[in-house]
């Protein structure tokens, strides 16, 4: 029997579905903002709540506001990106910032370090470039951007 994976607190016109490895993710746009929901495997933090429980509802994942306090108004979320094969996950906000959580165990975040998020984490390394289009695999991150491409994992 079919059932609904959002509550009606979540509705609005889906604007993207993805899914991962064993996580879903849903990118709404509701009143002119957009939101991303999630659901499923959550055993990197991919699912960007902050913890490791997996998830059997939909929740909405939000964008740190503390550091949408320090640069200005909160971004929302206008694309996002999930590679099939992949426990990470990114975003791109209305300000075009890059945000990524989940699996970091290779470098794939692109964040400087190992450490795999359980919270959406901004991903900054693109010298003023504008990033357009992300490409998650299981192990590396293509951050396709005007005029130049980066590759990143730990080889």
């Amino acid at each position: 029997i079919p059932v609904p994976l959002m509550d009606a607190a979540y509705s609005g016109m889906v604007l993207s579905f993805q899914a991962g490895y064993q996580s879903s993710y849903h990118l709404l746009n509701k009143d002119e903002v957009g939101n991303v929901v999630a659901c499923g495997r959550n055993d990197v933090g991919q699912l960007g709540d902050g913890s490791y429980d997996d998830s059997f509802r939909t929740f909405v994942v939000g964008l740190p506001t503390p550091f949408a306090a320090t640069v200005g108004l909160p971004g929302t979320v206008v694309k996002m990106f999930v590679g099939p094969s992949s426990k990470s996950v990114f975003f791109i906000d209305s300000h075009e910032r890059v945000w990524g959580m989940g699996s970091n165990s290779n470098g794939q975040l692109g964040v400087g370090d190992l450490d795999d998020r359980t919270k959406p984490t901004t991903v900054d390394h693109f010298d003023g470039g504008k990033v357009d289009s992300i490409s998650a695999g299981a192990s590396h991150t293509l951050f396709r951007y005007v005029g130049r491409y980066d590759y990143w994992n730990d080889s």
